[in-house]
């Protein structure tokens, strides 16, 4: 294990087990640390963000959360978040606290190492006199917490906390915002940037935001940027990014039945039938009484409820993932699902709504049914001739009997 401080320190330091250094060699599980930074976001956030499918989006999801970088929140409109614990903000901005790594094998050879650079460079051990050196940038953080919303009172106050090692100049604070209506992780394609006074005091900044009606921009992304140096010129930036949501009132509730599946008659090749595919449409209820949109749907081969509690364990295992855009509140649509055939795995497939449980449902229970294929693929593989060729066929084999009948 390689120490960095205790959990339990006043100094604020951390600990960073085998496990947790495993997690963060991945540059992906960084960058989601880092989107994270900005502010809390949903999987589909995330997704769209990172460019990567939700499954494998899941899975390094899962990874943070077990080494305590990351931690699930669910709002007030039964979404669930995903945020930075203490831990990962701090591993993130190591600036921020007190971090000593210390090797036990070597902290003597560090420590006379430290010592003879220090006094070979003119530093003064014993009276602590030598030039000073600011190289690290302030930070940047935005306490806000709530989410925006169409019905966000106004103006909207934001406190930007900031800090540094030494002094920060105050003059060099620039605060601005912009409303774009789609998320980017290139600030530069925002060309409505709007300036914002703001004052420095006690190391923190209150903003108002001078918006008179959220609802006009529901469905677009507000930024905050802030920059600012400190007096030794090292500049620190930091953007803050929100969704702007429609408030929903009333319950969430999406599910599906083995009798809405329905398995269309595809037509018959003489392809191999591993490369062959079956349409299936299904049936999918919301009777709840909110529309909801962007909600994904997975087939699998095997039963990924292995708790009977209506969730999948391992989205990775999945065959199919398909998305469904929007169902209207107590509705039903159809969507259809092209399922490829495989003899090796034909016998049952289990149908998910839902499957990163991003929508907290009041009932879980009925988004997950199994399905006996067996039967239909056994008749869907046999080869269907047209009528002249069984004709031909026929005709041949008899001619062939005759022929061979005259020749005995």
């Amino acid at each position: 294990m390689v120490l960095l401080g205790s959990a339990f320190d006043s100094g604020g330091k951390i600990t960073l087990d085998q496990e947790t250094f495993k997690v963060l060699a991945s540059e992906t599980r960084i960058g989601i640390l880092k989107k994270l930074d900005k502010t809390q976001m949903t999987v589909s956030d995330l997704a769209r963000a990172m460019d990567m499918s939700k499954a494998t989006l899941l899975e390094h999801l899962e990874k943070l959360i077990k080494t305590g970088l990351i931690k699930k929140k669910e709002d007030q409109r039964k979404w669930v978040y995903y945020k930075l614990t203490w831990k990962g903000k701090n591993v993130l901005h190591p600036e921020t606290t007190k971090i000593a790594i210390v090797l036990t094998l070597s902290i003597i050879f560090i420590v006379v190492l430290s010592a003879f650079i220090a006094i070979n460079s003119g530093y003064d051990i014993f009276n602590s006199k030598s030039k000073d050196i600011d190289l690290i940038a302030p930070t940047i953080q935005f306490s806000k917490t709530d989410d925006i919303t169409e019905k966000t009172k106004t103006p909207l106050e934001i406190q930007i906390e900031l800090e540094d090692n030494k002094k920060i100049d105050k003059s060099s604070l620039v605060v601005d915002f912009a409303i774009f209506n789609k998320y980017t992780q290139n600030f530069n394609l925002i060309t409505s940037w709007q300036v914002i006074e703001g004052v420095v005091e006690n190391d923190s900044v209150l903003i108002e935001i001078p918006l008179s009606n959220w609802s006009d921009h529901t469905g677009e992304y507000f930024y905050l940027r802030c920059s600012i140096s400190d007096n030794a010129g090292n500049q620190a930036q930091n953007v803050f990014v929100d969704y702007i949501d429609r408030i929903y009132e009333g319950s969430l509730d999406l599910s599906i039945h083995s009798s809405d599946v329905i398995f269309e008659k595809h037509i018959r090749s003489l392809t191999p039938p591993r490369e062959q595919s079956i349409p299936i449409k299904l049936k999918v209820h919301n009777t709840g009484s909110i529309d909801i949109r962007d909600i994904n749907i997975s087939v699998f081969i095997n039963n990924p409820d292995l708790h009977g509690d209506g969730l999948v364990d391992n989205i990775s295992n999945s065959l199919i993932n398909q998305n469904i855009e929007f169902i209207e509140h107590e509705s039903v649509v159809i969507i259809e699902i092209d399922m490829k055939l495989n003899l090796s795995i034909t016998k049952q497939i289990w149908i998910a709504l839902d499957p990163l449980n991003e929508i907290n449902e009041t009932n879980e229970l009925n988004n997950i049914i199994e399905v006996d294929v067996k039967s239909v693929i056994t008749e869907s593989i046999i080869p269907e001739f047209p009528p002249f060729i069984v004709l031909f066929i026929v005709i041949f084999i008899l001619w062939i009997n005759i022929f061979f009948k005259k020749r005995m």
